[in-house]
């Protein structure tokens, strides 16, 4: 990691991972509540319900979810909780954080910078 980030929420320690990587240009995907996203949004799954217990570190639980194959948010979207959600596209830079591959298909953890502006997403066409 060649940037040195402020980020968005209070991370342990050793986090994120020394195996993440810095962003340049990464096109990933994301659900939100509208097309028209918002801060909530692009929340933690701890800044979301701050006295539950995750099956994921800590490290992850302070992460935000994302995806590089906007198919692979199909599945998610079946679910109750996000079937009205749209699927939004975001391009990361340098400034906006670093992510590593967490989970199945292409799922990604990006932990946010402070840095990080709404500008960079957009409503994925279906």
């Amino acid at each position: 990691m060649d940037v040195e980030h402020q980020w968005y929420e209070e991370l342990p320690e050793q986090c994120p991972p020394s195996d993440a990587f810095g962003l340049q240009e990464f096109v990933c995907f994301r659900l939100c509540a509208s097309e028209a996203p918002q801060e909530q949004d692009f929340l933690s799954h701890r800044a979301l319900f701050p006295a539950k217990k995750f099956s994921t570190p800590e490290c992850q639980a302070r992460a935000i979810s994302v995806f590089t194959k906007p198919e692979d948010l199909d599945p998610v979207m079946k679910l109750a909780i996000h079937r009205q959600k749209a699927k939004v596209k975001i391009v990361l830079g340098r400034e906006d954080g670093v992510a590593k591959k967490t989970g199945q298909s292409s799922h990604y953890s990006w932990w946010r910078s402070r840095s990080f502006q709404m500008s960079g997403v957009t409503e994925e066409s279906a």
